[in-house]
């Protein structure tokens, strides 16, 4: 018996083009809402519906509209109703729009479509639906009027910076990621505001920024180790990878490419017992593995090579899973179409193209929610096919504001208490979103078994005597940044008294959220079955490398593993090479925590219906694997291997990063429309190249794009790049620099919408982290308080929430369920708080 999906009879308007907000789309249609598809038609223009329909790929040389895998993927299910740009007035899909409880409006509609061109005078006529602005630069700020596609905003949130090699240009992310990025949080913004009105409170418009969403969520990585002294990070270094000991890398074993990464000492130990102990391994230069990712590399990398050539991809698969080793293959299509993995989960889906015809094969829903079914036809729809079967549809109620809403002063989230015993990067993320909507977070930690996040000595290197003292657990930046927000109790999960306590807590909490290997909750006796019993209202959430299912449930991967995985590693390097496969920061891990917010924000709407023993299971391969269907596209649709390119290489041109007057400097530049490449040819002081045969129309510029990418730099590389973007964006071309993490942090227009914040902390002083992403205008988060220190909440929340006395308070402690601080036996330090 299936449940009905969370979003059914939830109509949503979408005013959107390309990826980002169709891919927004796609996570509501995939939740069982109705989408109801609105598609530009421009005068003097070959451009007719979404611009998807000629990316591709397409099943024959020929392109056709309505055999586009990018459009099929990101459309599925949806109603196709077409807009002519200059005669179509809002009245005309007014009837539509007014039954809506969610509008998607983003930037190509502003520019384009004037009617929908202002958010907030939708809002005003349609004041009882959540609005969701998607746009290049925000609604607000100096710089809001600038243009901007994924390819730029890459380039301005600092995410390109990092993609390359050290002596080369700096690449885009491949395949629209910057957009799917956009999607992913513009989808959770239209389930936060949903899930308000649900519950009582207003339609309002929430403003998502592209540029800020990577700055903020993926750039801001690196805020604190250049903060404190570490220089300009995260800059490219082609397979080098980041800040990780050796082997944080990609070699060739006898078939194919494959990812290492063992950052833990006992896993590299593992490694070399695998490797059969080989004597290099003993001698002292191969001691200190930092080294030997940074100064010499390469030398190590010929020693590992010549073990890794003796064994191909499944054999590795095999011996690395044994050992519990963070291990990937780089997949390509031919490898994900028929992986066991993934067909045991049911993690690839069967499309048909929007003509109804000739099927393909691309990514399912990135998670999997309970026992609930959503159903939906497999192809897209054709342009323009719903236009004359739907003009209506029934007006959305207006909003019986409650009484706790009416002061504007409550957060989207409040009331809710999420049991956070998440871990690290992904899983500090998702109760870091939570607590920023205003969430109650309390996060379930221990001295013996800490948070990844707080281990290690900090990159704050003016107390040295802090190890000595306990502190340092207390004094990572990388923690405070995703531990904001929450309230910390320390149990030792290991005494029955502990699991007393949080079984007590689960009683009263909404959500309780993980991100630990499957098997590992059973273990410590918290179940999902058994935490059902106790609470049959709380949804229970697991994020695992690969899900809680399939013959490689038990797989361990970070962020590099899972990109290779997901086929998104092979797309990383530049054209007509072997993949680098490699960039800085951790987006996969970044990714999957998304998703599984937007899976806790399903689930709890499910919960308003009525639904009980919710319970969801997110794979960071298949979230990864969601926003990179590329891989699965090209080699069903056309048969051939995903390559890397730059994403809008089919569609713009010029596009790219070019180089400017100062070194390692590069301005990226993004051409769409023969109007735009005329404007840059006259700024160029060529005009003469707007006719010439090679350029003069967007396929003969596709066609060329090496002479022209060799004319635009020469061009370029005169200019410092504070003169030349005004110059490119006075003319209506889309133009940013390439930041990197200095220029983002000191960005105008990040700094305009409070993209990064200040907070005080006891042991570090004031601290800058990056804000909340999502601008929400009626119900905005915040940033409230600083993270924890290491069970500082004990007494608050052992007392406060589940109302122990000073007494049981006091036992808790002495039989050791309650931690107070490092034991002498751990060797942190010698300090002992009790929380109060």
């Amino acid at each position: 018996m299936t449940s009905p999906a969370p979003l059914d009879g939830v109509s949503v308007a979408e005013l959107g083009n390309l990826v980002a907000a169709p891919y927004a789309g796609k996570l509501l249609a995939d939740l069982g809402a109705d989408v109801y598809k609105f598609e530009l038609c421009l005068s003097n223009s070959t451009d007719a519906g979404d611009i998807a329909r000629r990316y591709g790929p397409f099943p024959t040389a020929t392109p056709d509209d309505e055999h586009s895998g990018l459009f099929g993927y990101l459309n599925r299910g949806k109603r196709s109703i077409a807009v002519d740009a200059d005669t179509d007035s809002l009245e005309r899909i007014d009837g539509i729009l007014r039954g809506a409880e969610i509008i998607i409006v983003d930037d190509y509609f502003r520019r384009h479509y004037p009617p929908a061109g202002d958010a907030y005078d939708l809002s005003k006529r349609y004041p009882d639906s959540v609005i969701v602005a998607m746009t290049p630069f925000g609604l607000e700020g100096p710089l809001a009027h600038f243009n901007g596609n994924h390819e730029v905003c890459c380039a301005a949130g600092g995410v390109s910076f990092g993609v390359g090699e050290a002596q080369r240009g700096p690449l885009a992310l491949p395949f629209f990621q910057g957009d799917f990025q956009a999607g992913l949080v513009a989808g959770i913004g239209a389930l936060v505001g949903l899930f308000v009105r649900r519950r009582g409170g207003p339609g309002q418009v929430i403003d998502v920024s592209e540029h800020e969403v990577l700055a903020s969520l993926h750039t801001a990585y690196f805020l604190p180790r250049y903060v404190y002294g570490g220089g300009i990070v995260g800059r490219r270094a082609g397979r080098t990878g980041g800040g990780t000991p050796y082997p944080d890398t990609i070699l060739r074993c006898a078939d194919g490419l494959v990812a290492l990464n063992t950052p833990q000492r006992d896993q590299w130990k593992r490694f070399v017992d695998l490797m059969g102990n080989p004597p290099w391994a003993e001698l002292p230069r191969y001691q200190d593995r930092r080294k030997m990712q940074w100064e010499y590399k390469a030398e190590v990398d010929d020693l590992v090579t010549r073990w890794l050539h003796k064994w191909t991809k499944k054999e590795l698969v095999t011996m690395f899973l044994a050992s519990r080793l963070p291990y990937a293959p780089l997949l390509k299509g031919e490898d994900l179409v028929s992986d066991p993995h993934l067909e045991a989960r049911r993690a690839i889906a069967v499309y048909q193209h929007s003509a109804g015809d000739g099927e393909f094969r691309a990514p399912d829903r990135a998670f999997r929610l309970g026992d609930e079914s959503v159903h939906y036809p497999r192809h897209a729809p054709r342009l323009g096919e719903h236009t004359n079967s739907v003009s209506a549809l029934p007006y959305l109620p207006a909003a019986q504001l409650s009484a706790e809403w009416a002061d504007g002063a409550q957060s989207p989230l409040s009331g809710i208490r999420v049991l956070d015993f998440g871990t690290a990067w992904a899983g500090g993320i998702v109760g870091r979103v939570l607590g920023d909507f205003g969430a109650d977070v309390i996060k379930i930690e221990s001295w013996s078994h800490m948070d990844g996040s707080r281990m290690g000595r900090p990159i704050i290197v003016d107390d040295v005597a802090g190890g000595d003292q306990g502190n340092w657990p207390d004094m990572q930046p990388g923690f405070h940044v995703h531990g904001r927000n929450k309230r910390s109790i320390a149990l030792n999960l290991r005494t029955p008294e502990a699991l007393s306590v949080v079984n007590r807590l689960l009683a009263s909490s909404d959500v309780a959220a993980h991100n630990f290997s499957p098997g590992v909750m059973d273990r410590l006796g918290l179940s999902r079955s058994s935490m059902h019993e106790r609470n049959p209202h709380l949804i229970v959430v697991g994020q695992s490398a690969a899900g809680e299912t399939g013959p490689l449930s038990s797989y361990i991967g970070y962020n590099s593993t899972i990109s290779a995985l997901a086929g998104l590693a092979t797309q990383v390097g530049y054209p007509g090479e072997e993949p680098i496969g490699r960039f800085q920061g951790l987006y996969c891990d970044v990714t999957s925590a998304l998703t599984t917010v937007v899976a806790i924000l399903a689930a709890l709407l499910a919960r308003e219906r009525g639904q009980v023993n919710l319970w969801a299971d997110v794979s960071q391969w298949e979230a990864s694997l969601a926003i990179a269907p590329n891989t699965l596209l090209e080699y069903t649709i056309v048969g051939t291997e995903a390559r890397a390119e730059p994403a809008g290489s089919r569609i713009f041109g010029p596009c790219g990063n070019y180089p400017c007057s100062e070194s390692d400097e590069w301005i990226c530049i993004s051409v769409y429309g023969d109007d735009e490449w005329q404007s840059l040819s006259l700024l160029m002081g060529h005009p003469e190249l707007a006719q010439d045969r090679r350029f003069a129309t967007r396929s003969a510029r596709q066609a060329h794009h090496e002479d022209l990418d060799r004319i635009v730099s020469h061009w370029t590389v005169g200019f410092t790049l504070d003169a030349i973007v005004p110059l490119l964006q006075e003319v209506g071309i889309a133009a940013y620099r390439v930041c990197n993490i200095e220029s983002v942090f000191i960005d105008p227009q990040l700094n305009a919408r409070s993209a990064f914040v200040e907070l005080e902390h006891p042991l570090v002083g004031l601290e800058p982290m990056p804000g909340v992403p999502w601008k929400l205008s009626a119900t905005p988060g915040g940033v409230f308080r600083r993270a924890p220190l290491l069970g500082e909440h004990n007494r608050e929340v052992l007392l406060g929430v589940l109302g122990l006395s000073e007494n049981e308070f006091a036992e808790l402690i002495r039989v050791g369920a309650v931690e107070t601080g490092p034991s002498r036996e751990q060797g942190v330090g010698k300090s002992h708080r009790d929380g109060g």
